[in-house]
């Protein structure tokens, strides 16, 4: 499952960065205004959105390592076990 969340994130990093190149080559030929805008966008999402789409998977498995931790911290210490000390308590 690790994989398929590097995959996911991969997958829209190279899609959200063609698409932009895509609209800056369509806003090219046809000579418009905001062609230079999308130029600069197309340059800047080229290293940007590859970091985010890393923090992301890195931010992910952070995640699931704690949930993992704190699924086997269950299992040593359930949560529905009484404390001896204080059954004695009411005696």
């Amino acid at each position: 499952m690790k994989n398929k969340a590097k995959q996911i994130a991969a997958a829209a990093a190279i899609v959200i960065i063609i698409v932009i190149y895509i609209v800056t080559l369509i806003l090219g030929i046809t000579n418009s205004e905001s062609t230079s805008r999308w130029f600069m966008a197309a340059i800047i999402a080229t290293a940007v959105v590859p970091v985010i789409a890393y923090v992301y998977i890195w931010i992910w498995q952070k995640v699931k390592q704690q949930r993992e931790a704190a699924k086997d911290m269950q299992y040593i210490f359930p949560d529905d076990v009484s404390d001896p000390s204080e059954e004695n308590k009411d005696s």
